[in-house]
């Protein structure tokens, strides 16, 4: 799929990764929406660009290996052994200090000499040593699985591919009012700060980087003096001819490089980009080859990174679109100094980049020991999980006292907050509109005077530009191909029958069915001096295509503007209209509403942390662009661009103006100021819909209020770790966990000391405890409770009285009272004193049993117990059915060599990179209460990387739309509670194979009444008690580990918990039973 595909099916969305093809995920129609593109404008630079040819199918591949060891932030030393790294409490990391030197040192010859033993010593592409103890390599999978056997190795993933997320926002944010706003009132513009930017890299030369000032000239040089006299001209003129002054020093304790490459020299630099470095090792193994019009160097060809490092930093400019000066517009924080990350390329044809693992993880590592104090990382995917490589860098980054500041995600749906956005140490952001002018490019309709007006258009990015075009002025008139079989006769998809009718006017065409450049190609070959595109998908975009096949100016207009304009021709109207790049159109914005794109909560990663943050402004922001956009419209330094890439650097720039002023600020007190001083007024995108907690965290950010909170919630390593350790699959060595727990550190996410608080089940009660620091003078708070509806709230003490710099611990309990089950409630509880108030938002969903998802016991006989909280008194049974056994069956799928996923229709050929399951092979009843579906590892022919997409399919005909895992190798799961009654089809994918092709066993596990496999039993309170415990006991005996000489790996099993209620329908509480051999 192209980005300047048209075809219905195939929509060419307004985004930042217009029309990705998504190597790894689902691809049916066009891609998830990462930044909405919403006005382009650019130039380019000439000159030669370093590309990759693409390679053939390799055994080897891209994986990130990660050692038990601790890397050099967190060692704390050994006895008898290297001198400790980790820095110490208010210490900046320094990696040029000798025992940083000399533990990096070792850590790399134990990197090397691993992969000496494995024979891919020559095959390393990065050492992590300061975040992450560990190396990428190409490794073949017999290699990687060597490697995760190996008992100093923590965990080995395959390298995979992220994704960027993307008038003057400081007026809105009241940072230049003259009495209270940080920049006006405070002097406060992020001075020395440094903001590393890990993304698509940036425009040296662009006005918004610049580290010099022009020469302010004397008054009298702007009278009539000055022009009129001889002294007057000779005076002024040598102030003209005065060199520009330094604005920005050299930057005190920086470790960073400016990396070099192609149009991108050493003096690229300056002192306000005080660094620049580049990736591409990850990506090009990945795709082999980058588009043409890439720079392998840390230029930006693509804007993404531009715009976000302008909005956090750049210095104030006068903005033009299309020519024309429309604003001056300056960044968050204009003082502060910008580092670059390059790890986001290009694909061939594609206009926003795609980033690999590996390499965001070497950025981040570089940033770190660069010495950046705040990490704008507008990036992720889809993977629901805070335990991914650049999830843990991004933690040992908080650990050296590093901000990250993550884009939430444009997916805009309830649950959509996923890595590493839904990770507790980094502040995520999502997006909302601000209040203010927009400017856009317009269409004039001149004749009939009653539509007679200004119409938003956005130009083609492959066409003549309008600005290097005379004004167009002429009738606009319907094309008319004489072919309705592939949409209307006046979509130009074939030659045009009204080419005399065309000829020297312009053309109107329909969207849809075929590329952009034919419908244009169509047009100018039937003579038209320009076109209008009318969109058939709702909003209007930027139409792409190969540049020089089309030598007319064309725009897009919106479907509504578009059926206005096809109605009047279609009835013999006269349509004059005039195209000119001059014709600008002031737009003014409603602010405070959330953007339909902003990801929401809850948070599928971890249930208990509430995400986003925060929200700030990230729609139609007005910033940088590259002048040598590969794949956009060229020569222009500004445009617009919307979504949470484009919000998440304007909060990286509030925090930068907060480090400033609180220099020994941990990224946990930064990120406490901005949730518990953001302010509640905002409305969800219908306009009218009060925003709730998992639509905006804390609120919106009011910068003002957060640089002096009044009380801060602090949280270290220790605390982030614990937390790691009460998650499933924890990646943090159970040595530590359990001194962790010995300390006290809570290992319930609900513990960890957020300024927020959010229990995804409450039944009965709970408490949970906070500790907060009064950041000001001694004073006196008191609490202030806002309930959720149906829960009682009370906090002990309700009176903190904090002197300067104490810290007070506070416990809340929770407690359930006629509440609405399994439905979120949300409140708030607020500090107050007479100069603050310290809000934290309250997600709470009541449930009548808190039981485990999951029970997991091991053995041919035994028995397996656990607790269940209740939120009632009465009866209360627990049902079991299973244990059941699994159905295998067995198949062999051909290597797809990485491509992505596409949906085969049933009855429909089955390409050889996929395996489908036979029809009625894996059938549930209405009395079944869950279906596995799940392949293994070791259960592959080879080293193998399978994924899992399972459809229900309700009639031959249809499906509904798949269920998917698609993990770094083939252990893959898809797992159904309560399944529809009916027929399910399982596709394997052979997303990479180690040879051409891969056998493979399909374990499907389906458990209703009838199962009853090792004569389980199950034993458990017959009465519920509101708040307080029970538990429940599985037994069994005499289990088969072997059928048909085939391992079975488990047996399954549920327990369902009922309160009897037989007037109930609400969803049944279930958790899994799971007896491994």
């Amino acid at each position: 799929m192209t980005c300047h595909s048209d075809h219905p099916l195939q929509p060419a969305q307004v985004t930042d990764i217009q029309c990705r093809t998504l190597p790894r995920y689902f691809v049916v129609q066009a891609m998830t929406l990462l930044t909405v593109i919403l006005f382009a404008a650019i130039s380019a630079l000439a000159g030669p660009v370093l590309t990759s040819q693409p390679r053939a199918p390799l055994d080897e591949h891209v994986y990130i290996v990660q050692f038990i060891a601790p890397p050099a932030l967190t060692y704390h030393g050994q006895p008898n052994g290297l001198a400790a790294t980790r820095p110490v409490a208010g210490q900046k990391f320094d990696p040029q200090s000798a025992n940083v030197r000399q533990y990096s040192r070792a850590l790399l010859d134990k990197h090397d000499q691993v992969l000496q033993d494995i024979g891919a010593y020559h095959n390393k592409l990065y050492s992590y040593r300061y975040t992450f103890n560990g190396f990428a390599a190409r490794l073949t999978a017999l290699q990687a699985q060597k490697l995760s056997s190996r008992k100093d190795v923590l965990h080995v993933w395959e390298d995979r591919v992220r994704y960027l997320y993307t008038n003057d926002s400081a007026v809105f944010l009241g940072l230049h009012d003259a009495t209270a706003g940080l920049t006006a009132a405070a002097d406060l513009k992020g001075e020395d700060v440094v903001i590393g930017v890990i993304d698509s890299g940036i425009t040296p030369e662009h006005p918004s980087f610049a580290d010099t000032v022009e020469v302010e000239q004397p008054r009298l040089c702007h009278s009539s003096w000055a022009e009129s006299s001889l002294l007057g001209l000779w005076l002024c003129q040598r102030f003209k001819n005065r060199d520009d002054l330094l604005a920005f020093e050299p930057p005190a304790g920086w470790n960073g490089i400016c990396e070099t490459g192609a149009n991108f020299t050493a003096t690229a630099c300056n002192n306000k980009i005080i660094g620049a470095r580049y990736y591409a090792d990850g990506f090009l193994d990945t795709y082999g080859v980058m588009d043409s019009n890439e720079f392998m160097s840390p230029r930006d060809a693509d804007g993404h990174g531009t715009h976000i490092a302008s909005t956090a930093a750049g210095v104030e400019v006068r903005a033009t679109l299309a020519g024309n000066e429309i604003d001056r517009i300056v960044g968050i924080a204009p003082r502060a100094r910008i580092a670059v990350y390059k790890a986001c390329w290009l694909e061939p044809g594609q206009a926003r980049g795609s980033c690999s693992t590996s390499d965001l993880q070497r950025a981040i590592e570089d940033a770190v020991a660069d010495g950046v104090d705040i990490i704008n990382y507008s990036v992720g995917n889809t993977d629901i999980s805070i335990s991914d490589p650049d999830d843990l860098a991004l933690l040992a980054a908080s650990n050296a006292g590093v901000l990250s500041v993550v884009a939430a995600g444009n997916d805009g749906e309830a649950g959509t907050i996923l890595s590493p956005a839904g990770a507790p140490w980094v502040l995520t952001v999502g997006a909302s509109s601000r209040t203010g002018d927009k400017f856009e490019a317009v269409m004039r309709i001149n004749t009939p005077t009653d539509i007679a007006g200004d119409l938003a258009t956005r130009e083609a990015s492959f066409t003549p530009p309008l600005r290097d075009h005379e004004s167009v002025t002429a009738s606009l008139v319907l094309v008319d191909d004489g072919d309705a079989t592939d949409g209307t006769e006046y979509n130009a998809c074939t030659a045009l029958i009204n080419a005399s009718e065309v000829a020297d006017k312009i053309a109107f065409i329909q969207r849809g069915e075929c590329d952009f450049a034919v419908k244009l190609e169509h047009a100018e070959n039937a003579g038209a001096i320009a076109a209008v595109v009318f969109s058939n998908n709702s909003e209007h975009i930027i139409m792409t295509g190969a540049r020089g096949s089309v030598n007319i100016p064309a725009v897009m207009i919106n479907q509504s503007d578009g059926q206005l304009l096809l109605d009047e021709l279609q009835s013999d109207a006269a349509i004059e209209v005039t195209l000119d790049s001059g014709l600008i159109l002031s737009v003014a914005e409603t602010g405070n509403v959330l953007a339909d794109f902003s990801s929401r909560g809850p948070n599928l990663t971890a249930p208990d942390i509430l995400k986003p943050d925060v929200v700030a402004p990230g729609v139609n922001i007005l910033a940088g662009q590259t002048p040598d956009v590969a794949n956009g419209i060229r020569n222009e330094l500004f445009q617009y661009l919307s979504g949470t890439s484009m919000s998440t650097p304007q909060v990286a720039g509030i925090a930068a103006l907060i480090r400033e002023a609180h220099p020994d600020w941990s990224p946990a007190a930064i990120k406490s100021a901005l949730v518990t001083t953001a302010r509640q007024d905002i409305v969800r995108e219908d306009g009218v819909t009060p925003a709730d907690p998992f639509d905006i965290g804390g609120g919106h950010v009011v910068p003002n209020s957060a640089v002096e909170p009044g009380l801060i919630y602090e949280a270290d390593r220790q605390d982030y770790q614990a937390f790691l350790c009460g998650q499933p699959d924890t990646v943090i060595d159970a040595a530590v966990c359990e001194q962790l727990i010995a300390d006290g550190y809570p290992t319930d996410a609900t513990g960890l000391n957020l300024p927020s608080i959010t229990v995804s089940a409450l039944a009965g009660s709970k408490t949970v405890s906070r500790t907060v620091t009064n950041t000001g003078a001694a004073t006196q708070y008191n609490a202030e409770v806002a309930a959720p509806p149906g829960i009682n709230v009370e906090v002990n003490p309700s009176v903190l009285s904090l002197g300067a710099g104490e810290t007070g611990r506070y416990d809340v309990t929770l407690s359930t009272v006629n509440a609405n089950l399994h439905q979120w409630q949300f409140g708030s509880l607020s500090w107050v004193s007479t100069q603050h108030k310290v809000r934290s938002p309250i997600t709470v969903r009541p449930e009548l049993f808190a039981a485990p998802l999951a029970a997991i016991g091991s053995g041919i006989s035994g028995n397996l117990q656990f607790d269940v909280q209740f939120g009632y008194s009465g009866s209360y049974t627990a049902t079991l059915d299973g244990l059941a056994a699994p159905l295998i069956l067995q198949g062999t799928v051909s290597n797809d060599f990485r491509r992505p996923y596409v949906q085969t229709p049933l009855g429909g050929t089955v390409p050889p990179g996929i395996w489908r399951s036979p029809a009625n092979r894996i059938v549930t009843s209405d009395t079944d209460t869950y279906l596995r579906v799940a392949l293994f590892d070791e259960n592959t022919t080879g080293n193998d990387d399978l994924d899992l997409y399972v459809y229900y399919c309700p009639t031959l005909l249809a499906c509904d739309a798949p269920e998917y895992s698609g993990s770094f190798n083939s252990t893959e799961q898809v797992n159904f509670l309560l399944p529809k009654a009916g027929s399910y089809i399982v596709d394997v994918h052979g997303f990479h194979t180690a040879a051409a092709s891969t056998d493979f066993d399909l374990f499907i596990w389906t458990v209703g009444a009838g199962n009853n496999l090792g004569n389980p039993t199950a034993t458990a309170p017959t009465a519920a008690s509101n708040g307080e415990q029970g538990t429940v006991t599985v037994t069994w005996d005499g289990l088969e580990t072997y059928q048909d000489g085939l391992e079975l790996k488990a047996h399954l099993g549920t327990i369902t918990h009922d309160d009897e209620d037989p007037d109930a329908v609400l969803p049944l509480e279930i958790t899994v039973i799971e007896i491994r051999n």
